[in-house]
């Protein structure tokens, strides 16, 4: 079992001890969901007001203590914390986390094709832009392929399967 897997479990077993019981849940579409989803996001949207406050923000005080971390260990309690309610979220939307994994190397390639194929931040005809400037235009080679499975890499064809550009993994051969 790995780490995701484990967090996963922990966070189910607790999420039962109040009633949430996700694998259940997910295979409804109701009210009782939605509502769940949505306590869910406003979870996280507390949290992540609560990380916010954890920095010195506030745009009038001298620009060397902006942005400067209040409590290095309260920081990461609430980042925890926004973890808890991001994995509940994932259970009330069905995901496993075998699921999340999948999507996330997905949308993790899907990423670094925007920034391949990047003008600049200001280019609206784009999908996506480079946040670090602009950059030169790149085609999508014909031979990329989907995110690696082990490791969430760029994959490139070599044949009939993609290798990993990071890990060396080989997959898809089908």
């Amino acid at each position: 079992m790995d780490k995701l897997d484990k967090m996963w479990e922990m966070q189910d077993r607790l999420n039962q001890r109040y009633g949430f019981n996700w694998k259940q849940m997910a295979k409804e579409n109701s009210h009782k969901r939605g509502v769940w989803i949505m306590n869910y996001i406003i979870a996280c949207w507390s949290e992540l007001t609560e990380i916010m406050n954890e920095l010195h923000w506030k745009h009038w005080k001298p620009a060397t203590y902006r942005f400067s971390i209040k409590d290095e260990a309260r920081l990461r309690e609430e980042i925890i914390d926004l973890w808890h309610f991001a994995i509940c979220l994932a259970h009330a939307a069905g995901l496993s986390s075998e699921e999340l994994f999948a999507l996330y190397c997905e949308k993790n390639q899907f990423n670094h094709n925007r920034q391949d194929n990047a003008k600049t931040p200001d280019d609206k005809s784009q999908d996506g832009y480079n946040l670090a400037g602009p950059v030169r235009r790149t085609e999508l080679q014909p031979s990329a392929g989907p995110a690696c499975r082990v490791c969430g890499g760029i994959t490139k064809q070599t044949g009939r399967c993609y290798t990993c550009t990071e890990c060396g993994e080989t997959g898809g051969c089908g």
